[in-house]
Formats: C-alpha cells, sequence, structure tokens
C-alpha cells in the first residue's frame, strides 16, 4: 500500500474519521449497528463495524455511541503516533451526520453544548469524553451530510 504523503498546516500528517449508526436495526435484540473509519494521508488506518454494546433510546444517542467509540480510536492512534515521534498539533476532525435539531444533535452534546436536565441526559454523563477530547483539541466534531460520510452501517 502507498499513500499520498498529505501533511495539516503544521507539517502532521492529516487525520479525519467518519462515524456513522442505524438506531436499532438488530430485529431481536433492538441494538444498533455502528461503526468508524479512521484516515490519515489518503487511506484508511482503522475501521469498526458492528453491534453496539448497549441498546439505545433514540438515533441521536445510537449516533453519539458510534462517535465515542471513534473518539477512543483517535485518541489511541494519536498517543500511537506521538509515541513514534509524529506529534500531531492539529484535532483530528470527526465527521457526524446527526443533525435532527440544534438542542438534541450528538454533536450538540459532544461539544457540552446542551444541558443535563433534558432528554440526553442519560448520553452527556456516560459519554463525557468526547466534550474532553474537544476541549483539550484532540478532537473537533463538524456535521456533514448522509451522503458525505464513506460509511453506511
Amino acid at each position: 500500500m502507498c499513500y499520498p504523503k498529505r501533511r495539516g498546516s503544521h507539517g502532521e500528517p492529516e487525520g479525519a474519521a467518519d462515524s456513522d449508526a442505524s438506531c436499532a436495526s438488530d430485529v431481536i435484540t433492538r441494538r444498533s449497528h455502528g461503526g468508524y473509519m479512521l484516515f490519515s494521508n489518503g487511506g484508511c488506518d482503522s475501521w469498526k463495524s458492528g453491534l453496539q454494546k448497549t441498546v439505545t433510546m433514540s438515533s441521536c444517542e445510537s449516533e453519539f455511541v458510534a462517535l465515542c467509540s471513534e473518539n477512543l480510536e483517535v485518541r489511541y492512534l494519536r498517543q500511537f503516533l506521538t509515541e513514534l515521534g509524529h506529534r500531531q498539533e492539529e484535532p483530528t476532525l470527526l465527521r457526524e451526520d446527526n443533525n435532527p435539531s440544534p438542542s438534541t444533535t450528538s454533536i450538540s452534546v459532544a461539544a457540552g453544548k446542551t444541558s443535563s436536565a433534558g432528554r440526553s441526559k442519560h448520553i452527556d454523563v456516560r459519554f463525557k469524553h468526547v466534550a474532553q477530547s474537544i476541549r483539550e483539541g484532540v478532537a473537533r466534531v463538524r456535521y456533514v451530510s448522509t451522503n458525505a460520510i464513506i460509511l453506511i452501517s
């Protein structure tokens, strides 16, 4: 395999990731199917696809569970690159297609822009590490249309 050497603004390998989920897609267990793909230098570095470990109550929650799994993998790969001497200065772009309304989107929950008192409290408490990654500059989350997501679960 040979990937073109694309670089970010500070000379580090360019990185981005897509995640997607389909809510309650397993007809027997009603668990959602989700997954992610991580890219750098024009190629796929890591991917995962399968049933999520928990039953989610909404499409927003299932998308957020996929986003959290993606975030964990991004943190691991960034640490691995740092140990190899290739520290990334720019946040990794996490692309997400769940944007039903500004107050309940998984992106709003990830960025800590929603109240913990609403329908997303269980998501907010359980997966707070995505907001932490955003604050630390490890990741940034952006909405893209479903057609722009490379991974369709």
